[in-house]
């Protein structure tokens, strides 16, 4: 038996007695599986999937998020949310996530009760509930739930299961949002924002696991100039740092932008900007 076969249960269980579900739709591997599973198990016509469009999120992830929703059959809407005009973002903060997740998941309650969705989920795992995350006690001040972490599921089953189903995301890479590649307490500038966005646009198709690129200003004497830290998979550095491949990241990187281009040797790390 597959480990997260009683998992699989448990989590239809969380699900059926639900009447209209209305899920904060990412179009990564987790809030994928939830809404497929909702779908199935609750009917497409009674899921609404609700993705947020906000300055930290790419307009590729948008238009794979849209992909997704017609590959589950789901009803689908995207709502802008603007975050501009939240004050404690503005110098991005430690626990910048917590007042995004609020900013967020307001739009998306908003969209949901216009739509007669009472109940709202999100893709959280097991893994996720573990770890240190501001934004999950905006989850609880939303009344948000649960199912796949509720369930007991870990990020490791969330992408059996999803293989098991058919889903395009069960090996999609990890991803996070583009305020992740710049420092606490340093503006989130839009052309920060849109030169990260073109960056890593322009690095994705040159590695199978993911990449990040970090984004840190240096100051020169008249001029700050930008830096990139560039971060792959232990399983892409070989490849990284392969004379055509790396030539390609500085060439790539130049031309979004970057003066100075760095390979991390500690490979791809969630939350290496926590410090």
């Amino acid at each position: 038996m597959k480990s997260y076969a009683p998992k699989e249960v448990a989590l239809k269980k969380i699900l059926m007695p639900i009447e209209r579900l209305a899920i904060a739709f990412s179009g990564g591997v987790d809030s994928t599986l939830l809404a497929a599973v909702a779908a199935k198990t609750l009917g497409p016509d009674n899921i609404l999937l609700i993705t947020a469009a906000t300055r930290f999120v790419p307009e590729w992830e948008l238009d794979e998020a849209r992909e997704l929703a017609d590959v589950i059959g789901a009803k689908h809407t995207v709502v802008a949310v603007g975050v501009d005009n939240v004050s404690e973002l503005t110098h991005n903060p430690p626990d910048r996530c917590y007042f995004c997740k609020k900013a967020v998941l307001r739009a998306i309650a908003t969209q949901a009760k216009l739509q007669d969705f009472d109940v709202i989920a999100d893709g959280s795992n097991a893994d996720d509930k573990a770890g240190t995350r501001p934004g999950l006690k905006a989850l609880k001040e939303f009344n948000v739930i649960s199912p796949l972490a509720d369930a007991g599921f870990t990020k490791k089953e969330v992408r059996e299961l999803s293989k098991k189903m058919h889903l395009p995301t069960a090996t999609k890479p990890a991803y996070a949002c583009l305020a992740t590649r710049i420092p606490y307490n340093e503006l989130l500038k839009p052309e920060r924002l849109k030169r990260i966005e073109k960056a890593e646009a322009l690095l994705l198709p040159l590695f199978t696991h993911g990449v990040r690129v970090r984004d840190y200003l240096v100051s020169g004497k008249k001029v700050s100039l930008a830096l990139a830290r560039v971060e792959v998979p232990e399983p892409d550095m070989k490849r990284a740092l392969a004379p055509e491949i790396r030539k390609q990241i500085i060439e790539k990187l130049h031309k979004a932008g970057y003066t100075y281009v760095t390979v991390d040797l500690e490979a791809l790390r969630s939350g290496s900007m926590d410090i």
